[in-house]
């Protein structure tokens, strides 16, 4: 007797949830039919489908390392899942279910994010008759830009006015994700031509060129600032650039060392050059004794600017001469700043060495006429000055002597010379020259004698 068999396989997912019987049955078909039966009971239970999570790494996006995160959706099930992303209600794509440890996987990847909040869901859910319910599940990512340290920079710290410095550029620099925006005020200001931001990185900047006759026309200091800004955060940085001018080290000197000996009015003049460092056009004044006088106008020379003073040597006439040079500046913005410097020349002049030639004249006119030309002597006054004289003349006997007046004759001396006619008198008479200066810088006189003797007699 042999043993029939018969094998039925049903699929878990064929049948719903509940008990089902089974029945089997079996006969032989001859004229005596036999014929037998036999029943089991199947029960389906719900499958495991449970515990769905979600996560975002990273939670919070700093766009200067990613702009992107990757969400991870688990759920536990005894059967293979769906799983399906949506970023902000739209579905994105996500990887094949994976299965570690009875848990099920899959994960999505979120790009392009911008600066904000984005929501991003999970929905799995088994693909069988009476399955149960799709399990869902969100989670926000917070999205940021990085956006820090920023700083600010200027080509000179500090102006002067009047080197011929034409403009200050302004630098500013900030930490970014994304491209930000810049302004930069001097002061409380705006400036609009600022360049557009470039970047190395994540390094951000942007420059503007401030001209200098714009903004650093005044003397002080000058805040420059930058404000640099993202959707939803700002950063602000600042410095100073200080203006200033140079105005030091005045000095009056002259080219006679402070020795002046004055000589014809022709020859020569006294030169004072008052010079001060400066980087503007100071206003200069001098003065004379107390007394104000005109100068040239101011020049500008390598290292700051001079004023010249010329005095004619003739002009020249205390012993001792002050004069006083001060330079005073008008600084932008306010306030004068003086200085003064004073020079004291000497003036004196060449006075000396009188002498009257022929000396010790002697004339005999025995036989002659008085009016004979043999009689007549001329004396001659000769002085060493470096200024005309008054020259006199006098005679012992009291009789009036009226010479020629002083002329130059070279060499640094004057003359003046005396006719005598030796006919009008006998004997000897004493013939005196007196030179005079009658000037406020010297007052005083030198003299001269000679004598003239006729025929030895006395007068």
């Amino acid at each position: 007797m042999e043993r029939a068999q018969s094998t039925l396989t049903l699929s878990a997912n064929s049948l719903p949830v509940g008990d089902h019987m089974i029945n089997c049955s079996a006969g032989i078909d001859a004229v005596n039919v036999t014929q037998t039966s036999a029943q089991a009971l199947v029960s389906v239970a719900p499958p495991l489908f449970d515990n769905i999570t979600i996560t975002a790494n990273p939670v919070d996006v700093d766009l200067k390392i990613q702009n992107f995160t990757t969400i991870i959706c688990t759920v536990e099930s005894s059967l293979e899942p769906m799983f399906e992303f949506y970023r902000d209600g739209m579905e994105i794509a996500g990887d094949k279910p994976m299965l570690v440890n009875g848990v099920y996987s899959s994960q999505a990847t979120v790009g392009s994010l911008t600066v904000g909040t984005v929501n991003v869901s999970c929905r799995s859910f088994l693909n069988i008759t009476d399955a149960p319910p799709p399990l869902a599940v969100s989670i926000c990512v917070n999205v940021t830009v990085l956006f820090e340290d920023i700083s600010i920079s200027t080509s000179v710290s500090d102006v002067t006015l009047g080197d011929g410095l034409n403009e200050v550029t302004a630098t500013c620099s900030v930490e970014s994700g994304v491209t930000p925006i810049f302004r930069f005020f001097v002061d409380s200001s705006e400036v609009f031509n600022a360049t557009p931001p470039t970047s190395n990185s994540s390094l951000y900047s942007s420059s503007v060129s401030l001209t200098t006759a714009d903004y650093f026309r005044e003397v002080g200091s000058r805040v420059i600032s930058c404000i640099s800004s993202v959707p939803g955060d700002s950063l602000s940085a600042n410095t100073s650039v200080t203006v200033g001018v140079v105005f030091a080290n005045l000095s009056l000197v002259d080219d006679a060392g402070g020795e002046v000996v004055v000589s014809d009015p022709l020859d020569g003049n006294l030169t004072l050059t008052c010079s001060v460092l400066s980087s503007l056009m100071p206003d200069f004044a001098w003065t004379r004794n107390g007394n104000v006088i005109n100068s040239s106008s101011a020049m500008d020379i390598s290292d700051g600017f001079s004023s010249v003073l010329v005095i004619q040597e003739g002009d020249l006439r205390l012993p001792l001469e002050r004069f006083e040079c001060s330079a005073s500046l008008n600084i932008p913005g306010g306030g004068v700043v003086n200085f003064s410097d004073v020079a004291e020349v000497s003036v004196s002049v060449n006075f000396t060495d009188i002498l009257i030639y022929p000396q010790d004249v002697v004339v005999n006119v025995t036989g002659m006429s008085i009016d004979s030309p043999t009689s007549v002597v001329d004396l001659t006054c000769s002085v060493a000055t470096s200024l005309p004289p008054v020259v006199a003349w006098s005679r012992s006997d009291g009789v009036t002597a009226n010479g020629t007046a002083a002329v130059f004759v070279g060499g640094g001396k004057v003359e003046s010379t005396l006719t005598v006619n030796a006919g009008e008198f006998r004997g000897r008479v004493n013939f005196t020259c007196t030179a005079s200066l009658q000037e406020s810088l010297i007052n005083n006189s030198i003299v001269a004698t000679t004598t003239l003797t006729v025929n030895g007699k006395s007068v």
